[in-house]
């Protein structure tokens, strides 16, 4: 069966007052969410929360230059990145420095999501990578650059997935805006993360192959426990033949 899911939020559109054009667009979603089945009636969804797909918006044309397929294009000072509507305005080019330029911009059409602090914040960082590599001269609209940000913001949704998947999306966004208002920063708590991931890694040890694969499929993902758990059996095969 396919499920219509519907989600309540808005559009943010900029403008750029020069051109009176818009330059980008965002959707932000808001916290009501239903389901309807193919004819418009209301069905539950158990599997629901683990669902996930970025509101990713179609960005408008920009004058000055164009994207091919597959491909991105530079012209002068601009660079449209063919991913998330990504496009930065760069500096002057730095006289002392040949293929660096004097700082720049960036817009994108990344999606944030309403109350997920970690999440948006982590877009924030994807965004500030890019242009600190547009400026440096690094080509950041070719195949290879393009392919490294959509497997970061992937990376990004598959946290958002997990999160969703544990019911703890509204709360950890609730306890990472609190934390502050407790006088916490990052470097206090480190004692105690390590305490909590040590227990963590003592409980799934006893609970036998089924939950460390698990949890190492979680954390690792599928491919790269594959490649652990592959380099375990060779060791294994090893040591056999030297018996």
């Amino acid at each position: 069966m396919k499920v219509n899911k519907t989600t309540t939020g808005f559009v943010i559109q900029t403008f750029d007052t020069d051109t009176g054009r818009c330059v980008s667009q965002q959707f932000i979603a808001g916290d009501q969410v239903d389901y309807e089945d193919e004819n418009g009636d209301p069905v539950e969804w158990e599997e629901a929360p683990k669902a996930y797909q970025p509101f990713e918006m179609v960005q408008p044309r920009p004058i000055a230059s164009s994207v091919g397929a597959g491909e991105g294009r530079q012209t002068g000072t601009r660079i449209e990145v063919p991913c998330y509507g990504i496009v930065l305005e760069l500096g002057p080019k730095d006289p002392d420095r040949p293929g660096v330029y004097q700082g720049g911009k960036i817009v994108s059409g990344l999606e944030r999501e309403k109350g997920a602090v970690e999440f948006d914040a982590a877009l924030d960082a994807v965004e500030a990578l890019i242009l600190a590599h547009a400026v440096a001269g690094m080509d950041v609209a070719s195949p290879a650059y393009v392919e490294g940000i959509e497997t970061a913001v992937e990376a990004c949704g598959n946290h958002v997935e997990s999160l969703q998947e544990e019911g703890l999306w509204q709360e950890t966004a609730r306890l990472v805006q609190q934390a502050p208002k407790w006088g916490i920063r990052s470097g206090q708590i480190d004692d105690l993360v390590h305490e909590t991931a040590a227990a963590e890694a003592s409980s799934v040890n006893n609970g036998g192959l089924t939950e460390q694969i698990e949890y190492l499929v979680r954390h690792l993902g599928v491919e790269e426990t594959e490649q652990e758990l592959a380099q375990f059996s060779e060791s294994s095969g090893q040591e056999g033949e030297m018996r």
